[in-house]
């Protein structure tokens, strides 16, 4: 299991406020550039930033089975998360719409004066745009 890195942010990457927020994967399919963004995540440290679209739950059902669920849905008694999956709009080395694990974001470090610290951040101060705004931004910042 890898270490989480929540203990050293001063705050969460994920509120109850935004997991209501998130609708789940392939939910917004068909909308293209109207779909709704209501998180952004980066890396203070480089240019990579996730504009995240969507997010579900995939728990282990007793049975074995992996099962998408919606962040707000109860869990199902006897299953185990496994981890929250993510699609969104990324910026790194350029610009791809993709998945992206939570449990990796959440333990991804950079060695900084010999410690390791959190490597991905939740903007704070996100208002939800969409994606064809937020491929706008991107242009604008990165161009």
């Amino acid at each position: 299991m890898r270490e989480t890195q929540q203990g050293r942010r001063r705050h969460k990457l994920l509120t109850a406020e935004i997991r209501a927020a998130l609708p789940p994967l392939r939910s917004q399919d068909g909308k293209g550039e109207e779909a709704l963004v209501p998180l952004k995540m980066f890396c203070p440290y480089s240019q990579h930033t996730m504009f995240i679209i969507e997010a579900s739950v995939v728990v282990e059902l007793p049975n074995g089975d992996l099962q998408d669920l919606p962040l707000s849905a109860p869990i199902p008694e006897g299953a185990r998360v496994e981890d929250i999956r993510m699609f969104g709009l990324v910026h790194g080395d350029f610009v791809e719409l993709g998945d992206v694990s939570f449990t990796e974001i959440e333990a991804a470090t950079v060695k900084l004066f010999g410690h390791s610290i959190p490597a991905i951040e939740r903007d704070c101060h996100w208002h939800p745009k969409t994606v064809g705004e937020c491929r706008a931004l991107i242009e604008k910042l990165y161009a």
